[in-house]
């Protein structure tokens, strides 16, 4: 339960997951039409994003 407060992004485990790492590629480039991939890009996303925000709430209070 606290993990989904901590991130709203479920990564499920998918074969990819394991096959990338075995051949040391990136998850992206080895399968990049993989479920895992596509939940690692959203989460990718989502902490730029929030990042972004946390930045923009920080220099308005200066």
């Amino acid at each position: 339960q606290s993990q989904r407060r901590l991130l709203p992004i479920v990564i499920h485990r998918d074969e990819a997951m394991a096959e990338c790492m075995a051949s040391k590629q990136p998850l992206g480039e080895y399968r990049s039409d993989s479920l895992a991939a596509e939940e690692v890009l959203t989460l990718a996303n989502w902490c730029l994003l929030h990042d972004a925000g946390d930045k923009t709430s920080a220099g308005s209070l200066r």
